[in-house]
């Protein structure tokens, strides 16, 4: 990932920061002003902001598990076989040698104590690391919706000239006809179009707001997979309905009422087959 993008000088650092709140007045208003209209910025947001984990919490638990005094002899005991010069506390050369020693004793400290807490003997459970497992589309589509809000959409004209080629752009990236009166639903405030990529697909997303104040998104990818009906499902929070027809995943996410979003499925689902 680039460390900024000079068109709109918005920095990972930046939205790192913002993330973590230690943002500054003015880089916080330039942020949320380029998520309402600019997809590459959102989508670096969530990229970042997928990518935390608990570090800190991890460690503290390899700390926990050290053996403590051993460590501080075997130290102490670096520091005393260390070939000390004169003044060895501000000697570069004495300072490198138990500094070194140190680092080596509180590794190898560490390196026990984690094998000492995971595989302490035959008869005791092993705990093992979980497997890693890749986020399917509906999970990653999820992820990127929750950062949304009624602000991100809210200054964003549906109707524009602007949208209009959207619109027509994402047709011809999908292969698929997307017209307002195929989009257009009752409850649902259409607001703009942005292709996105997953693996190397594009992916659709239709941005509405329903009642004028929940973001609602409606998503569209290439799929092999076979055809399905619509499916209902919970995702951060998020309801969610998703179907697979035509060549086509289809998904309708936002916090909205069970039975007001299958309402809306319904029609979409009728209207692409």
């Amino acid at each position: 990932m680039a460390d900024q993008d000079n068109s709109i000088g918005i920095t990972d650092e930046m939205l790192v920061a913002y993330l973590d709140g230690q943002a500054t007045t003015e880089e916080t208003a330039a942020i949320e002003e380029k998520l309402s209209d600019d997809a590459d910025v959102s989508a670096r947001l969530a990229l970042l902001d997928a990518g935390s984990r608990p570090f800190r919490k991890a460690f503290d638990l390899m700390l926990e598990a050290a053996p403590a005094q051993s460590l501080k002899e075997g130290l102490e005991a670096a520091r005393a076989t260390a070939p000390l010069e004169d003044n060895a506390l501000t000697s570069m050369g004495g300072y490198r040698g138990w500094a070194m020693a140190a680092c080596l004793v509180l590794a190898v400290g560490l390196g026990f104590a984690v094998g000492d807490r995971f595989s302490q003997s035959d008869n005791q459970i092993v705990a093992k690391a979980p497997t890693p497992k890749a986020k399917g589309w509906r999970q990653v589509v999820a992820d990127y919706h929750a950062l949304y809000s009624v602000e991100t959409l809210a200054g964003t004209n549906g109707n524009s000239p602007l949208q209009d080629e959207r619109l027509a752009a994402a047709s011809k990236t999908l292969s698929i006809e997307l017209k307002r009166d195929r989009l257009t639903v009752d409850g649902l405030d259409y607001k703009r179009t942005q292709i996105l990529r997953f693996k190397s697909k594009p992916l659709a997303q239709l941005a509405y707001l329903y009642d004028g104040k929940v973001p609602v998104a409606f998503c569209i990818l290439p799929s092999g997979k076979p055809a399905h009906p619509p499916k209902q499902e919970v995702r951060n929070g998020m309801q969610v309905v998703h179907w697979i027809k035509g060549g086509f995943g289809f998904m309708l996410i936002g916090k909205v009422p069970a039975d007001g979003l299958n309402k809306i499925a319904k029609t979409l689902e009728g209207r692409f087959g």
